[in-house]
């Protein structure tokens, strides 16, 4: 079942997603900082596993972006 805030996940992930090629990382190195298998890292790019907010968190931090930031993008 969809909720009403899956369109704002899928663009938030999205535009993680982009963040971290504009970086020039790739998914093995976000693993690795966040110590997860890069698998993980994988299925939330491609949508089968939702963010939860500790990793969104991290993955601001690692991005070097402001996590209060993040809703504004995402609208």
């Amino acid at each position: 079942m969809k909720t009403i805030y899956y369109m704002r996940c899928r663009s938030m992930i999205n535009y993680l997603k982009e963040v971290r090629k504009q970086k020039g990382m790739s998914q093995a190195k976000v693993a690795v900082k966040l110590g997860v298998p890069r698998t993980r890292i994988t299925k939330i790019e491609s949508f089968d596993r939702r963010l939860d907010l500790l990793e969104t968190s991290q993955l601001t931090r690692i991005y070097g972006l402001p996590l209060a930031g993040i809703e504004a993008i995402i609208k």
